[in-house]
């Protein structure tokens, strides 16, 4: 077999597909899409599932394999999003996947899915650092803030969960007061009550939840609440 020390090259075709699309970062940043970016995750994908540790050379053949995914994930993306949309990063993922499964690297797109899930559990145990009721450091991961999230949710309906909390975290900074998340949380739900209607009972409830979690010194679950105005 031979083994060469390259890496996947782009034609000016290829670059030029890109040069229209931008991608909204989970942080709410817009970025230009980075095509090396997409091309190393594939590449790593591959690796894993060939046992060649980055970076020690790679086939030509695989090399070739990974410019061929990497070409077909940059052509489809332009026709997968509206005009002038950004692209998400989900969204190009799930491309990674398609293309990969449309190549028949059925493997190597299930070391891409593994991939992405470890990703996900460790953004979850990501944590903010937040002061309590008591002035108290606390750490919150993005695992409890998706429960708050949902807390606030439940039985409405299709409430954009993933959405709010992305909305969420490009709001609230280390060393903030927990009520700061809470009102992060009710300003995310009024920002897409003109979407749908249904968003004003979500951020009436967080603000009714938050109001109760001030008023005893501790955190309050929406289904809480009745009976503490109950007994009150």
């Amino acid at each position: 077999m031979v083994i060469e020390d390259r890496g996947v090259e782009f034609t000016s075709a290829a670059q030029h597909d890109t040069d229209t699309i931008s991608v909204r970062k989970r942080d709410g940043r817009t970025v230009s899409f980075d095509k090396g970016r997409i091309a190393h995750a594939i590449e790593m994908a591959y690796r894993a599932e060939i046992g060649v540790p980055y970076p020690d050379p790679i086939s030509s053949q695989v090399a070739g394999r990974i410019d061929s995914v990497t070409r077909g994930v940059i052509q489809s993306l332009p026709s997968s999003i509206a005009d002038g949309d950004p692209a998400t990063v989900e969204e190009i993922q799930d491309e990674v996947e398609r293309q990969l499964m449309a190549a028949g690297a059925y493997a190597v797109a299930r070391r891409y899915i593994l991939y992405r899930e470890a990703r996900a559990r460790a953004r979850d145990e990501e944590q903010l650092r937040l002061r309590d009721l008591d002035g108290q450091e606390m750490l919150v991961n993005r695992a409890v803030l998706r429960n708050w999230i949902q807390d606030a949710a439940i039985d409405l309906g299709d409430i954009a969960v993933k959405d709010i909390e992305e909305d969420v975290l490009t709001s609230v900074r280390h060393g903030m007061a927990l009520t700061e998340l809470d009102r992060a949380i009710v300003l995310a739900g009024r920002s897409r009550i003109e979407q749908r209607p249904i968003y004003s009972s979500f951020a009436a409830r967080a603000l009714l939840r938050s109001i109760y979690s001030e008023v005893v010194k501790r955190r309050v679950a929406v289904a809480d609440v009745d009976s503490f105005y109950a007994s009150a």
